[in-house]
């Protein structure tokens, strides 16, 4: 898209919000539950907060915007949000592209080693993610329970994450993730504690056996609208439905609220899991990385020609007097006491 110019947000930039935000889409979970048309406006807002940065794209007038959360402590930006104003059908992908390689940019800038989004798996995001250089390491399905039915299981032992569990989901994450997804997306301990967001606060449910973790949900929660993420062993797959019902009802949601969950491919076994008690398969998306460069600080480093005072110094074991003339007879004498 030619004549475009992407800056940071600012006051000035709050009218030109709405226009840039007419067609909103979002790009990360739970975001992607939360979404509300005036959500991802009020998120770019230019508050005081040092996790969140924004965008304009303007090309005579406002015409799109990014936002994205900075997560330090696994040295990474998420994508949570691209916005555009209406009637750019056709230049949308190339919008989207060049707000998407800023914005990436300016996360290396900041010290993020990796930009991470997921998308719908058809249409102009997708595309435009791919054209500013991102890759999918996973795919998974969002589903969404309009009410939760009752488990088929007994409930099951669920207790409340405490600050001491990091550790411990941090391990039941390395035993139920495939390694390439794990390298994409490198999280510390420090990811699965919990805490409070711009629009969202959230809690962790743990399902603790005598060897350990076994099972954990992790609940997010804006008004009626509840999002969930779950690990479990193996041979506890048969207790995911009690433990994320319970874990929901632990925060306060009662049977008619909206509950949303995104499974992975590579726990797909969850999907028919989370099927028993009222979970319904509404879209496909892809689990998207981007890599970034870092600054760097470039030595210049110069030869040097030193010009010494002293005479050159001799090759080593080369003689410090002239050679002998041809003929002349050297005698070696032994010295040493008389």
């Amino acid at each position: 898209m030619t004549g475009l110019a992407i800056h940071p947000i600012g006051l000035r930039d709050v009218i030109a919000l709405r226009r840039a935000s007419q067609l909103l889409v979002p790009l990360s979970y739970p975001e992607v539950a939360f979404a509300t048309p005036s959500g991802g406006w009020l998120a770019a807002l230019p508050l005081p907060l040092a996790h969140r940065y924004a965008f304009l794209a303007e090309a005579g007038a406002p015409c799109g915007l990014a936002v994205a959360r900075a997560e330090s402590a696994d040295f990474r930006w998420v994508l949570e949000s691209l916005g555009a104003a209406d009637g750019l059908d056709e230049a949308r992908c190339d919008l989207w592209a060049g707000l998407l390689s800023h914005t990436v940019a300016s996360a290396g800038c900041a010290g993020a080693k990796r930009v991470h989004a997921d998308a719908p798996l058809d249409g102009p995001v997708h595309e435009a993610l791919i054209r500013a250089g991102f890759s999918a390491y996973a795919r998974g399905t969002l589903m969404l329970a309009q009410g939760l039915h009752p488990a088929a299981g007994e409930e099951v032992a669920l207790r409340g994450q405490e600050p001491s569990d990091s550790w411990s989901i941090q391990h039941l994450y390395h035993q139920v993730t495939p390694k390439a997804v794990q390298y994409a997306e490198a999280f510390n301990s420090t990811h699965w504690q919990s805490g409070r967001r711009l629009r969202s606060s959230e809690r962790g449910f743990v399902l603790e056996r005598a060897s350990g973790i076994a099972a954990y949900c992790r609940v997010f929660t804006s008004g009626r609208q509840v999002a969930i993420e779950v690990m479990s062993l193996p041979d506890q797959l048969q207790s995911v439905p009690s433990l994320v019902r319970q874990a929901v009802r632990a925060v306060g949601l009662g049977q008619s609220g909206h509950v949303w969950a995104l499974v992975p491919d590579y726990h797909g076994e969850y999907v028919a899991a989370l099927e028993t008690i009222g979970f319904a398969a509404v879209d496909r998306r892809a689990l998207m990385v981007r890599y970034t460069g870092v600054p760097v600080t470039v030595v210049e480093h110069r030869l040097l020609t030193l010009v010494s005072n002293v005479a050159e110094r001799l090759p080593s074991r080369v003689p410090a007097h002239p050679p002998a003339p041809a003929g002349t007879n050297i005698r070696l004498a032994s010295v040493g006491p008389r």
